[in-house]
C-alpha cells in the first residue's frame, strides 16, 4: 500500500493507493489483465495463452479444435490432448488419460525447422517413480529454475512433438509461464501441425 501526503488548500490530505502483487504467490490472478486465447502467427503456428493459475484445477486443451475444453473425467475422456495446472503439463496418455497421446522430446532442434514428426522416440506420462506424489509427466522438463529468484524460464532449445488423440502430429514449444505483470501460471505455448512420420 502506498501513502502520499499532499497539501491541498493549506490542509494536509492523505491519499492511499494499492499496488498489485507481482510476486510468485498472487491469489488475485482473476484480476490480472493477461490475454487468454489464441494468436495466429501467420506461419502455420499459433501462440496460445492459458490461465493455469489455479492450484487445484487443470486446464484442458484440444489441439485439433485449438480450444480449451471442459472435461468431466480426464482419465476416460477422449476430448483433450494436453493440460496444465500451474507449471505442470500432462498428456491424455499413460497414467494421465486413456487418449493414447505421446510426445517426442527434441532437444536442440529449431522449432521453425520442424515440419515432419519423428519416426520414433515417443513417451507418455508415467507413474510416480521418485515418491514425490506427482506422476512423471513426459513434458515436465520444459523449464529451468533459478534458485536465487525462484523464476521459471522456458528452455529455448526444447521442442515437443505430440501425437494427439485423433492421431495428428503437432510441434509445441512452451514460451513463458508468466503474464506481463509477472503473475505465474499463465502458460504460453507456440504450436502447429506437422506432417506424419
Amino acid at each position: 500500500m502506498t501513502r502520499i501526503l499532499l497539501l491541498a488548500f493549506g490542509v494536509p490530505a492523505l491519499l492511499v493507493a494499492c499496488a498489485p502483487d507481482i510476486g510468485g504467490h498472487d491469489d488475485t490472478a482473476a484480476d490480472t489483465a493477461a490475454p487468454e486465447g489464441n494468436v495466429d502467427e501467420g506461419d502455420g503456428t499459433t501462440t496460445t495463452v492459458l490461465d493455469a493459475t489455479d492450484y487445484e484445477t487443470w486446464v484442458y486443451f484440444e489441439l485439433e479444435s485449438a480450444s480449451t475444453v471442459s472435461v468431466g473425467d480426464p482419465e476416460s475422456s477422449q476430448g483433450w490432448d494436453l493440460a496444465f495446472q500451474r507449471y505442470l503439463p500432462k498428456l491424455n496418455g499413460g497414467v494421465s488419460g486413456s487418449g493414447g497421446v505421446e510426445v517426442a522430446v527434441l532437444e536442440g532442434d529449431d522449432f521453425d525447422a520442424i515440419t515432419t514428426a519423428p519416426d520414433d522416440g515417443y513417451v507418455t506420462d508415467e507413474p510416480d517413480a521418485d515418491e514425490d506424489g506427482v506422476p512423471e509427466y513426459a513434458m515436465a522438463g520444459w523449464y529451468d529454475y533459478d534458485e536465487a529468484t525462484h523464476v521459471l524460464s522456458s528452455k529455448d532449445d526444447l521442442v515437443y512433438v505430440l501425437r494427439s488423440v485423433e492421431g495428428g502430429f503437432f510441434k509445441v514449444r512452451i514460451e513463458s509461464y508468466y503474464d506481463d505483470a509477472g503473475t505465474p501460471g499463465f502458460m504460453t505455448f507456440r504450436w502447429g501441425a506437422v506432417a506424419s512420420p
